[in-house]
């Protein structure tokens, strides 16, 4: 899932919360002069760096999804056609 707010912003918000604010100021303040809607929970991650992308950045790296494509042969796709040209075919597992 990409980001929701940029890294300036979570930057802004970990200034604001050094500088000794607390979750629902920085929550007002982020309200009235960026316009940006912020719940309490997202503060309070984006301080404790969680989730895989922002951990992934505070130790240097880059965090990449990784999954499994599915591969479409022909030859795949013919040994599926064949299995189900017949009357009543099996499951195919």
């Amino acid at each position: 899932m990409p980001c929701k707010f940029s890294l300036e912003t979570e930057g802004y918000i970990k200034a604001l919360i050094d500088a000794g604010k607390s979750y629902r100021d920085v929550q007002r303040i982020l309200k009235d002069k960026r316009n940006i809607k912020i719940s309490l929970q997202t503060i309070g991650n984006i301080v404790k760096n969680k989730g895989k992308t922002r951990d992934a950045r505070q130790h240097g790296q880059v965090y990449k999804r990784k999954g499994n494509r599915t591969v479409r042969t022909p030859e795949l796709i013919k040994k599926i056609e064949r299995r189900l040209a017949g009357e009543n075919p099996k499951t195919i597992s």
